[in-house]
């Protein structure tokens, strides 16, 4: 499956809609960005910058509490 195909999953069901999405791809950005994808969602892109992985984990467990 797809991660294009789990994010539309996840916009279908009301139940899961609030889930906050981080993808990390290899796909080159333009080519994501052309997916359609009308979630707002934080993407990372290979290579993994480590800080932003790390500001966005901490940004989405602060919500939690």
């Amino acid at each position: 499956i797809s991660g294009d195909t789990v994010i539309a999953m996840i916009e279908e069901y009301k139940d899961l809609s609030e889930i906050p999405i981080i993808v990390i791809t290899g796909m080159p950005e333009l080519t994501f960005n052309n997916l359609g994808v009308t979630k707002t969602i934080d993407v990372l892109f290979k290579p993994i910058d480590l800080d932003k992985l790390k500001s966005l984990l901490a940004k989405y467990s602060q919500n939690k509490k």
